[in-house]
C-alpha cells in the first residue's frame, strides 16, 4: 500500500514538472540564430563582415546576448571575432567581424554563433564555415596612363625677351627721292645751258 502511494506521488510530481516546463517554455521566448553568408574564404591579414539575425519563434521576446562560444579556440589559431550589437530583443540583426593576422594558421574553421539571456532561450547554433588561405591578400595595382602631350610637373623659367626694330625702306619713298634728284640735275643743266646761251648772245 505504501509503495502504491509513493508511486502515485512520483507520477504526480513528474506531471507537475511537465506542466511547469510547458508553461515556462511558452513564457520564455525561443529564438533561432542565422548567419549570411555561411561559407567564407579569407586571406592572412584579412577581415570580413558576416550578417547575423535572431528570429523569435514563439513565446515572449527578451534580451538576447549574441556570442561566439568557440572564440577561445579560434583565437589560439589566430582567428579573432567580434559581434555588434552585443545585445538585442528578437527579432534583431547585427554584424559579426572575423579577422586574421599574418601568423594565423591556415585551414578550415567553424565559427559558431549562439545567444543567451534570462528571458530568451536560443535554440541551435549558427555556423560560419571559414577557410583561411596560406597567403596574404593580393594588392590591386592601379595603372595610370599619362597622355603624351601632358606634363606631370610645371617649372617657371625666367625668359628675357629682346625686341629688335628693323626699319625696312619702302619702295615708294625710294622712288620719290630718285625723282627729286633727277629733277634737280635737270634744272641745273637747264640753268647752265641758259647761262651759256645768254653769254654767247651778249658776246655777238
Amino acid at each position: 500500500m505504501l509503495n502504491m502511494r509513493l508511486n502515485l506521488l512520483m507520477v504526480l510530481g513528474l506531471f507537475s514538472m511537465m506542466i511547469t516546463a510547458a508553461y515556462a517554455s511558452s513564457y520564455l521566448g525561443v529564438a533561432f540564430p542565422k548567419v549570411t553568408p555561411s561559407h567564407v574564404t579569407m586571406y592572412l591579414n584579412d577581415s570580413i563582415l558576416v550578417n547575423y539575425t535572431f528570429t523569435l519563434y514563439n513565446g515572449t521576446a527578451g534580451t538576447t546576448y549574441p556570442g561566439i562560444p568557440n572564440s577561445p579556440q579560434l583565437a589560439a589559431d589566430g582567428v579573432f571575432t567580434s559581434v555588434a550589437p552585443i545585445s538585442g530583443v528578437p527579432p534583431f540583426s547585427g554584424l559579426m567581424t572575423i579577422y586574421t593576422k599574418a601568423n594565423t594558421t591556415p585551414g578550415n574553421y567553424s565559427v559558431q554563433l549562439a545567444g543567451g539571456g534570462q528571458d530568451t532561450t536560443t535554440h541551435g547554433i549558427a555556423i560560419v564555415y571559414l577557410t583561411v588561405l596560406n597567403t596574404e591578400k593580393p594588392v590591386t595595382s592601379v595603372t595610370t596612363t599619362i597622355p603624351a602631350n601632358s606634363t606631370t610637373s610645371h617649372s617657371t623659367v625666367p625668359t628675357t625677351i629682346v625686341t629688335t626694330l628693323t626699319t625696312i625702306p619702302q619702295a615708294g619713298s625710294a622712288l620719290n627721292t630718285n625723282y627729286i634728284v633727277i629733277a634737280i640735275v635737270i634744272v641745273i643743266i637747264i640753268v647752265i645751258i641758259a647761262s651759256v646761251l645768254v653769254y654767247n648772245k651778249r658776246r655777238y
